[in-house]
């Protein structure tokens, strides 16, 4: 674990494919930028779990929650998950990085079950794996990030 000072020793340890530590208790998910305003941001969610698990893409400087991803979507999850396993598009205006932070129960979607943070990996340009318990495999939660600019061209995200 690692105490960052601000959010710039955060990106560049995320960018190492590492979770870092930035309050107690809180772990830091990967963040992936675009590379200019009106860039388009593509997410691929895809889930291969058996107990509940959660992604919530946050606007890193608002802290504002664009999106959320839930394995047990129509399955017992709660109302504050968007959707289950697919893709998203967002349209990056003043802000161009996005925080993916995981999460898992220990267990199937039931509401007195705690949320826990799951360990997330970089596995290659643009792809990141996260793990919900102890088989290290970092396939429970797959995202696929592309930038897409305006003249359609896919590039992975900046990190």
């Amino acid at each position: 674990m690692f105490k960052l000072p601000h959010r710039a020793a955060m990106t560049l340890l995320v960018g190492l494919g590492l979770s870092a530590t930035v309050s107690a208790g809180a772990t830091a998910g990967p963040i992936v930028c675009a590379h200019q305003p009106e860039d388009r941001m593509i997410f691929s969610v895809t889930f291969n779990a058996q107990w509940e698990n959660g992604l919530k893409l946050v606007n890193t400087d608002s802290g504002q929650v664009l999106r959320t991803f839930n394995n047990f979507k129509n399955r017992g999850a709660g109302a504050e998950w968007n959707q289950g396993n697919g893709s998203w598009t967002f349209v990056v205006e003043d802000q161009p990085c996005v925080e993916l932070k995981a999460m898992h129960k220990a267990g199937t979607a039931n509401a007195s079950l705690p949320w826990n943070d799951s360990a997330s990996r970089r596995l290659g340009a643009g792809r990141y794996g996260f793990e919900d318990g102890g088989d290290a495999d970092f396939n429970d939660i797959r995202v696929r990030v592309q930038v897409r600019a305006l003249d359609g061209s896919l590039t992975p995200p900046a990190t």
